[in-house]
């Protein structure tokens, strides 16, 4: 018997074991259950007995061939600010955005770089009441006040009251992720059936859209909510309370407490809703959207997950855009997990009473109803902590963010980047979309400048995965552009050298070698140099093989790498921020790379342009122009 098979026995009887067994010592309470060393980000989790199977899942999972990813799709993301996109600015300040006519112009050249998934960030309309708390503007009745109220349009009457958690920018045109309708678009960027057309035009050439779903919370001026109020999470004030006035209410709601570790917690973010405008007694207090991490954003609602017609109205609106051909990056997806959303929001209710309420994960019933009846659709889940390992192994069109592995490119520690790629299984790795910038991120221009971004992005396109590119950073870009601006503060000129360079990276991450596994042991293997201080791996497919080393210390490296434990070794010299990629198609085990490669190739150590070492680094890599 094989160890992998012993290894899969061996899991199947733990697992088992803890479903047939009654064990006493277990029983309904949760116990703690600690983060792997390598998700620092992540707090810890309290699994009973339930939710500990369903993490343990991920084993089952991993020898699933059907949980893996179709490289068929698996082309480098291009992601652009949807509504920024082309924008322009009048003379008298107003804006008028690209739209649909200069995406239109510009996708050619970016599908034929080889981005054939496009994520149209910020797509979604947005509300006046959302635009104006981004801004801060503030009626004239609330001026002396932290208060923003909000009024029935018919009759007048007040229907919610908040308390700004924040000033606003006045460059802010408002947040597409405190959204009016899940199921539109900017009309200020064009239709639902622009964004169909668009999709059916580029369908052939498998290029693939994706647009946000916000799957935590709702905008403010949402009109679903005004009837579904009791689809959010909230909260009854009593008798008494309901002779406060509407800022007493808030105060009494929004104070900061002492938990039981003895530390100072910040509140869940509440504001007033009257549930029949004008109407004191029907006052509730109802949630602002947040995550553990921050004070609750006050242009939103937090849906409640342990509301039937909360999951239900969310997965008809999934089905909405998979009935359009398009696909969704779910924003804040591991929030919807039942271990995060109890730990958020109901920490001391009972798991018997909350499975109750909630007995299937909502991602599971996506897989279920959705993705196994729409075929093409795909989702990108925005995931960070524990909930990774599990929502990425749910289904093979489901992928997610790869947060920690920024982290480590940021901190430049070569050694937990190969502790990494080693010890993170590849059946993982492949369902992950690796970033160094984002609309949530700092600009990877003042991050990494321009060299170490080089090297970084080498680095993320060439390892298993999807690479994720912003637009601006390929205009090295540095001041950053909100997802709630649609114009820069700052005009930058562009930078022709990162223009080329991520040209050329979209169509060296397109190359079948890159994009395809075919041997799970082989696909990619960490070499240990003799100099600690270097990268260097090997990607495998079928015939085909090359070797990537990289230098992300400020100085000079050099060291022997062997690519293969039979083989000579090597001598490489790389120059501080750089990297060299190296075909071993025809590298046979007795002979020695130096005979096959020539010494000023392996020698070199700077390339102005990608495009110059794709040519220079023989037939494979410059298949991918």
């Amino acid at each position: 018997m094989s160890i992998k098979l012993l290894f899969k026995t061996a899991i199947f009887i733990l697992i088992s074991t803890f479903i047939l067994l009654d064990v006493s010592w277990w029983g309904q309470d949760t116990k703690p259950f600690s983060s792997h060393e390598g998700s620092a980000l992540s707090p810890s989790l309290q699994l009973n007995k339930t939710e500990l199977i369903k993490y343990f899942h991920i084993f089952t999972l991993l020898s699933r061939k059907n949980v893996n990813l179709d490289a068929n799709w698996k082309y480098p993301f291009f992601a652009i600010n949807a509504m920024a996109f082309g924008t322009i600015k009048g003379k008298l300040g107003i804006l008028y955005p690209g739209g649909i006519s200069y995406l239109r112009k510009e996708l050619k050249g970016i599908t034929k770089n080889g981005y054939k998934n496009i994520y149209l960030a910020g797509l979604l309309p947005i509300g006046k009441f959302a635009r104006a708390i981004s801004r801060g503007d503030q009626s004239e009745e609330d001026k002396n006040t932290s208060l923003y109220t909000i009024r029935e349009h018919a009759s007048g009457k007040k229907q919610m009251v908040i308390n700004l958690a924040e000033p606003g920018e006045k460059d802010f045109e408002g947040s597409p992720f405190a959204a009016e309708n899940f199921r539109g678009v900017n009309s200020q960027w064009g239709t639902i059936e622009d964004l169909e057309s668009l999709v059916k035009e580029y369908k052939a050439q498998g290029v693939n859209f994706f647009i946000d779903f916000v799957v935590n919370h709702i905008g403010i001026d949402n009109p679903w909510i005004i009837e579904n109020w009791d689809a959010t999470v909230h909260k009854m004030p009593s008798a008494e309370e309901l002779q406060l006035t509407d800022q007493e209410l808030l105060e009494r709601y929004n104070q900061k407490f002492t938990g039981a570790d003895g530390n100072e917690h910040k509140p869940h973010h509440y504001f007033v809703f009257y549930t029949v405008p004008g109407n004191k007694r029907s006052r509730i207090m109802i949630a602002h959207g947040k995550d553990p991490v921050f004070d609750g954003w006050t242009d939103t609602i937090q849906l409640d997950y342990t509301k039937q017609k909360t999951r239900q109205y969310m997965l008809e609106t999934i089905k909405f855009w998979a009935e359009k051909g398009i696909n969704l990056r779910c924003d804040m997806a591991n929030l919807i997990s039942r271990i995060e959303f109890k730990n958020n929001w109901y920490p001391q209710m009972s798991w018997e009473e909350f499975s109750n309420l909630w007995p299937r994960e909502f991602w599971v019933e996506v897989t279920e109803q959705i993705l196994e009846k729409y075929t093409d659709m795909k989702l990108m889940l925005e995931i960070y902590g524990d909930s990774l390992h599990y929502l990425a192994f749910l289904h093979p069109r489901i992928i997610g963010y790869n947060k920690p592995l920024l982290e480590l490119l940021k901190n430049r520690d070569v050694t937990k980047i190969k502790d990494y790629l080693i010890g993170t299984p590849i059946e993982l790795q492949e369902k992950l979309v690796n970033l160094i910038e984002n609309h949530d991120e700092e600009p990877a221009r003042k991050v990494f400048d321009i060299k170490l971004q080089k090297v970084a992005a080498i680095i993320i396109a060439t390892i298993p995965g999807i690479p994720f590119v912003n637009w601006r950073q390929t205009k090295g870009y540095k001041e950053p552009l909100r997802i709630q601006q649609w114009f820069p503060l700052k005009t930058e000129p562009i930078n022709q050298e990162l223009e080329i360079f991520f040209a050329g990276l979209g169509k060296l991450a397109s190359a079948s070698l890159f994009r395809h596994i075919d041997d799970y042991q082989k696909a990619l293997r960490v070499l240990h140099p003799d100099n600690s201080n270097l990268l260097a791996f090997t990607r495998t497919y079928q015939k085909d093989r090359v070797l990537v080393v990289a230098n992300i210390t400020k100085n000079p490296q050099s060291g022997i790498i062997h690519p293969q434990e039979d083989a000579k070794g090597i001598k490489i010299d790389l120059q501080p921020y750089s990297y060299i990629i190296l075909s071993l198609s025809h590298y046979a085990d007795s002979e020695d790379l130096i005979e096959i490669i020539p010494d000023n190739l392996v020698q070199r150590t700077e390339f102005t342009s990608l495009d110059q070492t794709l040519k220079i680094s023989l037939e494979l890599v410059a298949q991918a122009i």
